[in-house]
């Protein structure tokens, strides 16, 4: 009995570590102007040039240079403040980057999409934190946004940090809902048997790892022929349609569920692909099917990652489930919802109606307290 409690002691230990790791949202904020570096050195057909900053000296040095005032602004002017928010972040400069972003807000400019603004600043918020600001921007983006999904997976985060369980559980019906099973990357599934976890769910633990397995069998080869090819049919095809189409999932719809997660929305793609657009060269279009050749591998080593975290979990539940402390209860009851005039519940079936997709709603009930036990 000794070891069992050790065993479970370290196991959870180890997903508290993981629960803050995947807590790191803003990260992404972080990524994406750190690729900016290297962006930086390629030609710029779209004249507005990606800043990069050595340290925080740098940046501060070029706040300095562009002050927040109100009036119009060149194009250029808004780019550059944009970035700026974003850096911001990096620097853990939040309240910089909320400013610049609320700035944003009231200016009226096509530079920067009003869903990237209100991501960057809920995960600005996140990094703060203060979580109920972040849940309020996170569903100011609209479900028709080419950004609703991403978003959907880092509020199901907030709610987990606001032990909101029921809430987190919600979002995740969304996310990872028959109609996105296909183009979702593997943190989402994470995420929701961690969640099963902490409520003491722990046959929708294991229902959810086979649900991994099942999708993500039918996508791996496809990235691992990417990832060692440097090229697939469905890769050469999904860059021959951006050519002149918009970096959106309907442009590369039917190639998607075979190529990396989101790769319509890296920079380093986007770049690659307006330059080719501009200048015709079979350089860029080079480019940009070898970094579809990197971002595969980077999922690939996402997916083996998230694989040993949700091992982790699997093995405190079935831990949990052998210890003799009268868990003869703790399987959590869902209650059926009574329907009224002004709300429609619909099961969650292999049918799924497109208008219902962020109306899914989890009922959970306390977990019970595991009894402690003196080592």
């Amino acid at each position: 009995m000794k070891k069992t409690v050790l065993q479970i002691g370290i196991l959870t230990t180890i997903i508290t570590v993981i629960v803050v790791l995947g807590e790191d949202v803003w990260a992404r904020n972080r990524e994406a102007v750190i690729q900016s570096r290297l962006l930086a050195q390629e030609a710029d057909w779209t004249n507005r040039p990606i800043r990069h900053f050595r340290n925080g000296t740098e940046f501060q040095k070029f706040v300095r240079r562009i002050p927040i005032r109100k009036g119009k602004m060149s194009d250029n002017d808004i780019w550059d403040r944009w970035q700026a928010a974003l850096w911001g972040s990096v620097f853990d400069n939040t309240r910089l980057s909320i400013r610049i972003l609320d700035w944003l807000d009231d200016q009226v400019q096509t530079v920067v999409d009003q869903d990237q603004i209100d991501l960057a600043k809920a995960r600005a918020y996140f990094q703060q934190p203060d979580l109920n600001k972040t849940v309020e921007h996170y569903k100011k983006i609209p479900s028709e946004s080419d950004y609703w999904l991403e978003a959907q997976e880092e509020l199901a985060w907030t709610y987990l940090r606001l032990n909101q369980h029921n809430k987190t559980i919600s979002a995740l019906a969304t996310v990872a809902s028959p109609v996105f099973s296909n183009i979702i990357p593997a943190e989402p599934y994470f995420l929701k048997t961690l969640t099963h976890l902490q409520i003491c769910d722990y046959p929708q633990v294991f229902k959810t790892t086979k649900l991994f397995k099942e999708n993500f069998n039918k996508r791996i080869p496809s990235l691992q022929q990417l990832a060692s090819q440097g090229t697939t049919v469905d890769a050469e095809k999904a860059v021959d349609q951006l050519a002149a189409a918009p970096f959106r999932l309907t442009s590369v719809g039917l190639q998607a569920p075979h190529l990396p997660t989101l790769f319509w929305r890296d920079q380093f793609f986007q770049r690659h692909i307006l330059n080719w657009r501009q200048s015709k060269s079979p350089t860029f279009r080079a480019r940009a099917v070898r970094r579809l050749q990197e971002l595969a591998q980077r999922d690939l080593k996402e997916i083996s990652a998230m694989v040993q975290k949700m091992h982790i979990v699997e093995a405190e539940a079935i831990q949990r489930l052998h210890m003799d402390v009268h868990l003869t209860d703790t399987h959590v009851q869902q209650e059926n919802k009574k329907d009224n005039k002004d709300q429609l519940y619909f099961p969650y079936t292999s049918e799924v109606w497109l208008d219902e997709l962020d109306s899914y709603q989890a009922k959970v009930k306390d977990c019970p307290t595991l009894r402690k036990a003196s080592l």
